[in-house]
């Protein structure tokens, strides 16, 4: 069974957009010590089908970027010897993937170290004046309560190149919230309201158990825009979702409290927040016309 609001949404004339919202049993993105992980997880309960809102949320693909200085001769010599490090460590990670051996590994990592190591010398031959000249005056600068440029530009008028980097940390998981009002024509149709809210809030709590000594994860839920029944081509994808906030208010805006004869409320406000569970990947926009 479909719980559906309105519940003549797809008997309504010229309608053809509308939201599904899918419950599935939580997974970890990949398989961890066999875990069970790495599929999207058996769908739980009715699929839950809404009206299309006036405003969606906005999506971005928050990335984590941040300014990295390497500043005058000394950073020029601490930023060059961690890159070729770097670099020799995964060459001799690459041999041994590839079924060369810790042996072979070991040479190689031996022949590359002697090249990082001349090079690396070479370098600090060519600033060690600088580098030792910049090491002393930071040094005096910090008993003197003052940065090491701050010194340099009283005392010489320049200070040191920043050489500053730009520098990507990592991707970050997205959140969004939607935003429905009901407004039930019918005392049926204020059920099916109170049926979609029960189960929300049922599948986004932890259940007890062992006997109230552990608890299970809560379900997750792929949301889905729709268009004539197919994902819909002109909006954004989401990955499966946590749901972290199930916020409802009654009457909200009415100059008085109203309700049915039941004591059902005629107005009902409903805002779920939601954070995708995976990252958004440049592949991943691939498989959809817009992208997510």
């Amino acid at each position: 069974m479909t719980l559906r609001y309105p519940m003549d949404l797809a008997g309504q004339q010229g309608v053809t957009d509308y939201i599904q919202i899918d419950t599935l049993e939580y997974r970890t993105n990949r398989r961890w010590g066999g875990n069970g992980g790495g599929d999207a997880g058996t769908r739980v309960g009715p699929p839950i089908i809404l009206y299309m809102p006036n405003s969606t949320p906005p999506m971005n693909n928050p990335n984590t970027w941040q300014g990295k200085s390497f500043s005058g001769p000394l950073g020029e010599l601490v930023g060059e010897g961690a890159t070729q490090v770097v670099n020799t460590a995964y060459k001799a990670g690459g041999i041994l993937q590839s079924g060369g051996g810790f042996k072979s590994m070991a040479a190689a990592a031996a022949q590359e170290g002697k090249g990082v190591i001349k090079n690396m010398m070479t370098q600090l031959k060519e600033n060690a004046g600088p580098a030792v000249g910049q090491g002393i005056t930071k040094a005096v600068a910090g008993m003197a309560g003052m940065s090491e440029n701050q010194l340099l530009a009283m005392s010489k008028g320049e200070i040191f190149n920043p050489n500053m980097e730009l520098l990507y940390e990592g991707p970050q998981l997205r959140s969004f919230s939607l935003n429905f009002t009901f407004l039930p024509k019918s005392l049926e149709e204020a059920a099916v309201v109170n049926q979609i809210i029960k189960h929300f809030k049922v599948n986004a709590s932890p259940s007890v158990q062992d006997g109230g000594n552990m608890f299970k994860v809560p379900n997750v839920f792929q949301v889905t825009y729709k268009s004539n029944g197919q994902d819909h081509p002109f909006m954004n994808r989401f990955k499966r979702s946590a749901l972290s906030d199930v916020n409802i208010t009654y009457n909200a805006g009415l100059p008085f409290h109203s309700t049915f004869d039941n004591g059902m409320p005629v107005k009902t406000d409903m805002t779920l927040g939601f954070m995708e569970v995976d990252i958004i990947t440049s592949e991943d926009h691939d498989g959809a016309p817009v992208g997510f």
